[in-house]
């Protein structure tokens, strides 16, 4: 919980270093039975009050960063679809013009699986356009994705510091935990479930 708040905590401070607007959608505020419908219908709630354009990312990737976010909004600006690919085959970012979202294609994509990247391919070819992509970064969905991110973190930045602190107190805390007992709390926090998502338009 702490790491998960960590993560929400910085994704907020990134979105609002950008200073473009900002909509947050918490899992008590999401609305729909599957993950593409909660997204479809908090992205409709963005162009519903006035935007054009939405760039829509989760709390899961530490390496975002204000100039990817600012180079994605000049991106759609120029009429692009625009696509943040992680290593797995799905997304950790993706820009949306009102005129290219097609609701219907939308929340019958393969969402939360290693196959997203090609469903959206297929998606820009129904709706006529091309994919900018952006950086390929790590996006984390279970522990080895967590041990690889804090490897890939610069070790002087405020995020990693704040991460290694809390994993090193909570070793101590709970050092005399059996191995079996480790494995299943990070499994509950690092499963397959769509995190918090957060819009800036």
């Amino acid at each position: 919980a702490e790491i998960s708040n960590k993560l929400i905590k910085h994704t907020i401070s990134i979105c609002k270093s950008t200073g473009l607007p900002l909509f947050q959608f918490f899992s008590n505020q999401q609305k729909g039975e599957s993950f593409g419908i909660r997204l479809a219908n908090a992205i409709e709630s963005v162009y519903q009050s006035g935007f054009e354009n939405v760039i829509i990312l989760g709390n899961d990737c530490p390496s975002i960063d204000e100039e990817i976010i600012v180079d994605v909004e000049s991106k759609l600006q120029q009429n692009h679809l625009v696509l943040g690919p992680s290593f797995d085959g799905g997304l950790y970012l993706l820009g949306v013009n009102k005129s290219d979202f097609n609701r219907s294609l939308f929340v019958n994509l393969s969402w939360c699986t290693k196959t997203l990247q090609k469903d959206f391919e297929k998606y820009a070819q129904l709706i006529g356009k091309d994919i900018c992509w952006t950086e390929r970064l790590f996006d984390i969905d279970k522990e080895q994705d967590f041990k690889l991110a804090l490897k890939l973190l610069r070790k002087n930045s405020s995020l990693s510091k704040d991460l290694f602190s809390i994993i090193a107190f909570n070793r101590k805390k709970y050092f005399f935990f059996p191995q079996t007992i480790l494995s299943k709390t990070s499994e509950s926090i690092f499963g397959l479930r769509g995190p918090p998502i957060f819009a800036a338009a």
